[in-house]
Parts: C-alpha cells; structure tokens; sequence
C-alpha cells in the first residue's frame, strides 16, 4: 500500500512511528514501529517512489538509537546502564533496530552535503513543481500548510545530512552506542566461546549485519571518522566479554577499506601481541576449552582486531608480507594455550582465505564509478534508493594473482611445514608422551585449517567402489564439472602438484595419528588429542568446495534481501546488493557442486574406517565428536554408507563391548530409529509397481482412494457426522486451503480382516528376522522398562518421545498389536502400585496409540 499510494499511507504511518520511538520504554509499540518502518524503507528514501520522505529520514535515525538497549542478560545479575527497564523483548527491540537500520542505510549514502554546492541546475518549470508535502492528501484546498517545490524539498534534505556528520551526530553516535552494549556483554565462555546464550549471540549478529551495511556507505570523511574513533578505543581498552565482537567490528571496517584499516591498526596489533608473548601470555599449556586467562586478554584482543584486518583485501596483504610472515611463526611457536593456538589457527586460515579465493568486493547500493563520480558526492540524495537492473550492475570480484598465490606458498613453506615435521616426529613416541607432547601435538596439528578452492581435485583412483554384482561403475552418480574460480586447475602446473602433495601429507598424518592414538585410549590423558584428530580429518574430508549448510545459509540470506524489495514475482528491478548477492549465490553454487559425489581414493577409505572406529570409542566425548564428522563425510562421498556399514554391523555381534554397540547403534539411528527407516524403506518398495515410481517417488499406498469435492461447505458439514459421508473411507489429513479446495483429497479405506497388501519378496527374509524378534515376550518387557524410567533431567517431560511413538507404530503388525496392547494394560496396573506417575502416562498412551 506504501508504493501503491505513499501519499495517502505514509503520512499516517510516520504520525504513528514519532509517537512510538520518541516513547522507546512501550517495548511492544517501539518494536511494532520499528517492524513497520523497516517494510517501507524504499518509499523513505527513494524520491521518486515517494518525494516526501526523504527529510523524515535522519530525524527516524536518530531517534531508534535508543532502541540499542544496553543490558546484559546473566543469569546471577542483570545490570542495565540505560533508562529504560529490563523487560524480555528488549534483544528483539534491538534487532528490530538494527533491521530497520539495514533496511534504510542500504539505499543511501552517509555524507554531509551542506559542505558542497549543488551540481543541479533547476528551471523554472522544475523550480515551481510542487512536491507532496506530509498531510497533503488531509488538507482542504485552502489549507495553512505550504507545499514545498523539488529545490525547497532537497534543500531541507541536504540540510538534514549534516547530522550524519560530526563528533557528536548520528553516526558517531550509533558507534558509541554499540561500544557502550559491548561493554555490557555477559564474559565469553562456554565451549565454543561464545557471549552470552542465544538472545546475545542473536544480537551480536544482527549488530555485525548492520554494521556492515553502514561502513559501506560511509562518506570518506566519516569513515576516517569512525576508523580514528574505534582505533583510539582499541588502543585504550582491552574488554575480555568483547573480544569477538570488536574484531567483527574491524572487519567491517575492513571490507571497506582494507589498505587504511590495515595501516592504521597493524603496526600497533604486531608490536602488542610481541610484547605480550613476551612477558608471558598464552604459555600455560592446556588442550581442553575453557575461560581465558585474564593476563592473556589484550592478547586475544589484539588477535581479534588482526583476525578483522587480515579478512579483506587480498593484495594489500602483499604490503605487509615480511611482518605478517614472522607473526604468524611467532604465534605458532608461542601460543600454547587453547584459546591462543586456536585463535592462531583461525588467523592463519583467514588470511590464506583472503589471499587464494575468489569473492565480491564492493556491495554498495551503486556502481563503483558511480561511488567515486564528483557529480555524484555533490549530489548523492536524488541517487537514495537507486534500483537497477540486471544488466547494469557491475561487479568487482577478487580473483587471486600471481604474487598472492606465491604468498601462500610462502606461508605454507614457513608456517604449516614446520609444523607438520613436528607433528610427525611426535607420533613416533605415542607411548611416552607427557601432557608437553599432548599439548604440542593439539597446537601444530591446529595449524592448517584447509584452503577449498585453492586447487581443483582430479580424478581418484578408487580401490573400492563397493559395487554389487547387479551395478555398473558407469551407473554411479558423477558431480557436474562446472567452472566454479579454483586458483589452481592445470595438473601439470608445479605449484598445483605442490599444493596436492601438501594437502595428501596432511591427510596421511591425520590417518597416522587417528590409528596410533587408538591404540592408546586407554588413558584419557589422550583424549583431546583424540578430538584434535578427529577435526583435522573433518577439515581434511570435507574442507573442499562448500558445504551445505553455507550454501543454505547464502540462499536463504539472499532470498529475504530480493523480498524485501520485490513488489511482484516477475519484478526485474532491485537493488544493487540484492544482485551482488545473487552473483554470490551462483559462484557458490558452482563450489558447492564440486564438494558433492565426490570420489573415495584409498587415503578416504582409511580415514573413512578410522573415523568409524572412533565413533565406536569408549569415551562419550569421542564417540559423539567422530559420529558427528562421520555423518556429515557420508553425504559428500559417494558409497560411503555402503563401506563402513560392514564394520557397523560387526560391532553390533555378540558379545562386543556396551559402548561399541551404543556407537553403532547411533550411527545406524542418525537422529532416527534404524528399525523405522528399515521399514519405511520395506514400505516404498513395496507400494511401488515399478522402479520407475520408486525411483521417481511417485508411489501410492493400495489402501488410499480419492474423495471427489463437488461441495466444500457440504463436504465440511457432513464431514465429522458420520463415515458414511466419506463413503466409510478414513481422511488422514486435509493437505488444502480453507478458500480454495482441490478438486479431490486423499482418503484411506479401512483395513478388514485383511489389508491386501504384500510386502516384496526381498523384504521378507529382513521381515522375518524382525518378527522373530519382537514377537519374543521378553522383547516388550526389556523395552518397556527402559522407558518407563523417570527422566534425570530436572525439566523431563511426561510425553512419549516422538521416536518411539514412530517406533510401536511401525511394529503394529496384526499379531503385535495385540500382544502390544495386552502388555500394556498389565504393565499400567503394576505402575499403579508403585506409584510411578510418569510411566502411567505413558503406557496410557501407548495403548491408545496401539488401539488406533
């Protein structure tokens, strides 16, 4: 309704938004406010769109700076520093701010314009057009409020602007308004190091997102301004509950403007980290996360704000090759706690990131020869909320050179080769190692933290293709071999084989240390070694290309930015971030493609098999860490499942250890009971009359039938009446609309003494064996009493689990369900007596599930 008819709804809607963000303690109306502001940016901004909303714009801004709450949510206290009171909504409030921030500053550029002339000329025609003015569409004809021409309109807006300006204005103060909540943090910690739970990490998100889209529409005179403000409090501070969040403050600087950023705060962070390290910090040795030393935080502070600087630029890095280079063999020689040589690793793996891929540089809302077009400084208002097309977007991208490339060889010679030499020589002596060999084993093994496209992989030679006697080799799925921007393609070229020989050494000592230090799990001295291995074999099988939760993550974060500005499906038109966003969803796409179906050479079968004997391991921590990596390797590699499933089911015999059953059976479940994915695919199969309706998942249950509706209020009317209505067929679910109805519903006939339906001949052999077993009264009594244990958890709930719910309904064959039922009533009788309420409600329910 805002683009349809922005004079009759937008003077409403900013009469309702003064009132709510001037009154910012109603929680529950500034955050309304704050929703509906950020869903009309375009008609704020753009005047073309709306020529009355420009001059709102800044005064909106400065007055959801408040809406930044300063609290920090802990558990013991709650300290707020700002006037309003802690309520549960003020982290929404916050990211409503910040989207709101988002949705305005991506159209926009932050400068002042009273200090130019104005470039426009105005005719006189131009001069006496009249501009819509607030409440025009209020007023009579003789109404008191002027109306306001196009050159009086953009005046008042090129006034406005110098309040982005300045030490105390609007973009000075939204920084200081987020250095001010970063104080305010809860302390890093956890496993992961991370602030606070949700809600803050929520937060500090939404807080990076926004600041990212305002750095990089800082004029330059504001961005000197904000890159001298966060330099003077980096050097002035050192906050142990920010050091996270300030680094992605830099980094946002950063990626605006590598080359100053980096002058500005390299030096200083160099010269900190030496004199830190050399009185000290980082030298107590552990191998297991935990809170950071206090003496160790200007060090972790200084590491974060490199972290920020070295993540953008790429060539720019070349100027700072020697110093970058001895650092980083500093860190890696003197960074012996966790928190350091983790952070290490994260630091090394980021510039190598910066340096080898390829990426987008510029996300402005124009072209960058617009950005820099002295036309456009003067006069940069009537370009607010500039959308283009396809075509006329032109995007920069950061293709690695020839002397980047050098560069991270240079870092892999001095850096990561060293390391691995020591990692080698230490495997040599598993046996006598002492907590110095474990934590020196973690710390260089923590080193390399891969590089996905650096080089492209070529064909393996698979040993094993775990074909059966019915498949041909040339039936297996191939990936698409799409041009995706690897830095190294060519087989032939010295500096791939390099990196190939590089990445086959890291991978043969992944398998090395994995084996060897199996056969010394006896101790738990070893386990975070254990852990450590298991990591690089993760970063090693799975560290190429993209994975799909980052594929996801892109998709998802570029469909909501083309939404947000899309007024119809086969709109064309956008913004120019929503475009660059697309080019990085293809470019992604194309990545992604090369990490799926990928082939297994005898090294992956290695990895492959030790990775299933650690999740087989005694220890939980093991067993968990390698199941989760092993769940993630078998949907990139092709017949993998198929490889390790013997050694699964070896574990699973008689007379094998508790825990390596526990791990089989959790890899075979995979977040679902094994016997119900059995039977599900017995199911398919079965229900299928060819391959083809298997394959195409075009399969239907015998028992299911179509109910015409000619009615749908008839329909609606008879329908809870009796069975009659349906013609005595059973409706599941109705999978339709409450307005429009299909033509036909899916409905299920009831099952007589007989159901008709036969399961496959394959399938009965499988069948069989299932139906020995639960057929077995002692089956029902060992799996009853399990669940009929009382939870350990101080918030355990009373319902059934959902996986066993799916279980008893997968086994209600005819002659189970009865034996089911009965077993079920006896065992609520003998509940009764012990007085165990939960189990009651529990076989309660199982019985009713069981009758249905």
């Amino acid at each position: 309704m805002a683009i349809l008819e922005p004079g009759m709804i937008m003077p409403e809607l900013l009469e309702r938004a003064y009132g709510g963000l001037e009154i910012v303690n109603e929680t529950h109306r500034t955050t309304a406010v704050l929703n509906m502001l950020a869903g009309v940016a375009l008609p704020l901004v753009s005047e073309s769109t709306w020529s009355g909303g420009q001059r709102h714009l800044v005064p909106l801004l400065e007055l959801c700076i408040p809406g930044i709450d300063l609290v920090c949510i802990d558990p013991l206290t709650v300290r707020v520093w700002s006037a309003q009171y802690y309520s549960q909504n003020d982290p929404s409030k916050t990211m409503c701010t910040t989207m709101f921030i988002v949705s305005v500053v991506q159209h926009i550029k932050l400068g002042d314009l009273t200090k130019f002339t104005s470039g426009i000329s105005y005719s006189s025609n131009d001069a006496n057009v009249i501009m819509e003015n607030d409440f025009d569409i209020r007023q009579d004809a003789d109404t008191d409020v002027p109306s306001l021409s196009k050159e009086e309109s953009r005046s008042i807006v090129r006034e406005t602007t110098a309040s982005f300006a300045g030490e105390a204005d609007w973009v000075t103060s939204l920084v200081r308004r987020i250095l001010a909540l970063y104080e305010n943090l809860p302390e890093e910690g956890g496993r992961r190091n991370t602030t606070g739970g949700k809600q803050e990490e929520g937060v500090l998100k939404s807080i990076k997102a926004m600041m990212d889209v305002v750095c990089l529409h800082l004029s330059d005179e504001l961005f000197n301004l904000v890159l001298n403000l966060l330099y003077d409090y980096a050097t002035t501070n050192a906050k142990s509950n920010a050091v996270t969040a300030f680094g992605q403050l830099i980094a946002c600087m950063a990626r605006v403007k590598p080359e100053e950023t980096m002058a500005k705060f390299l030096p200083y962070c160099i010269s900190q980290i030496e004199e830190e390290i050399k009185h000290g910090a980082s030298s107590v040795r552990t191998t297991s996360s935990h809170a950071a030393i206090p003496s160790d935080t200007t060090l972790h502070w200084n590491l974060s704000i490199l972290r920020g600087c070295l993540g953008f630029g790429g060539t720019v890095l070349l100027n700072y090759k020697q110093q970058i280079l001895s650092l980083f063999m500093l860190l890696v020689d003197k960074t012996k706690s966790e928190r350091g040589y983790t952070s290490t690793g994260r630091l090394i793996t980021r510039t190598l990131h910066t340096l080898a891929e390829t990426y987008p540089t510029n996300s402005r809302f124009v072209n960058s020869d617009v950005w820099v077009d002295p036309a456009f400084n003067k006069d940069h208002n009537i370009h607010w909320g500039r959308l283009y097309n396809p075509e006329d977007v032109a995007i920069q991208w950061h293709v690695p050179n020839n002397d980047e490339i050098n560069f991270v060889f240079e870092i892999l010679d001095h850096v990561f080769l060293p390391a691995t030499n020591k990692v080698e020589s230490l495997l040599n002596n598993t046996s006598r190692w002492d907590n110095v060999d474990r934590n020196d084993f973690c710390r260089y093994l923590a080193v390399w933290g891969g590089l996905s496209t650096f080089f492209k992989e070529q064909p393996k030679e698979v040993i094993n293709p775990c074909l059966n006697e019915v498949e041909l080799a040339e039936m297996v799925v191939v990936p698409l071999d799409v041009n995706a921007g690897f830095t190294l393609e060519d087989a032939s070229d010295h500096r791939y084989q390099k990196a190939a020989a590089y990445r086959l050494r890291y991978g043969d000592i992944c398998q090395r240390a994995a084996f060897a230090l199996r056969q010394k799990i006896g101790s738990e001295d070893h386990i975070d070694a254990v852990i450590g291995v298991t990591r690089a074999i993760d970063t090693f099988m799975l560290g190429y290309g993209l994975n799909r939760s980052d594929f996801d993550s892109l998709q998802k974060n570029y469909d909501q930015a083309r939404d947000a500005n899309r007024f119809w499906i086969k709109q064309r038109e956008n913004s120019r971030l929503v475009f660059l966003k697309r080019a990085q969803v293809y470019h992604s796409g194309r990545v992604y493609m090369h990490s799926l179906y990928r082939r297994r050479s005898a090294l992956d079968d290695r990895l492959l098999e030790e990775l299933v004997e650690l999740s087989l391991s005694p220890y939980t921590r093991v067993r968990r860490q390698a199941q989760n990596v092993l769940n993630n390797v078998c949907g990139y590699y092709v017949r993998s499942t198929r490889f390790i499933l013997p050694s699964i089911f070896d574990a699973l015999g008689k007379g094998s250890d508790p825990d390596r059953i526990k791990g089989a059976l959790y890899l075979l479940w995979n977040k679902g009971t094994a016997v119900v994915k059995v039977l599900t695919l017995i199911k398919f199969r079965s229900y299928s009359k060819s391959r083809e309706e298997l394959w195409l998942d075009e399969w239907r249950n015998p028992l299911a039938q179509d109910v015409e509706i000619t009615n749908s209020e008839n329909f609606m009317l008879g329908f809870d009446e009796s069975l009659d209505f349906t013609g005595g067929l059973y409706v599941d679910k109705i999978r339709t609309g409450f307005l429009a109805w299909t033509s036909t519903i899916k409905a299920y006939r009831a099952v007589e003494a007989s159901s008709g339906i036969e399961f496959e001949p394959e399938s009965q052999a499988c069948l069989t064996v299932i139906r020995d077993i639960i057929m077995n009264s002692d089956y029902y009594a060992k799996l009853f009493l399990l669940w009929m244990q009382e939870s350990g958890k101080s918030g355990g709930t009373i319902e059934l689990r959902k996986e066993n719910i799916l279980f008893i309904k997968s086994l209600g064959n005819a002659q189970a369900r009865k034996y089911l039922a009965e077993y079920c009533v006896v065992r609520v009788e003998v509940t009764h007596h012990t007085e165990r309420s939960q189990s009651i409600l529990r076989f309660q329910a199982l019985a009713e599930i069981i009758a249905e």
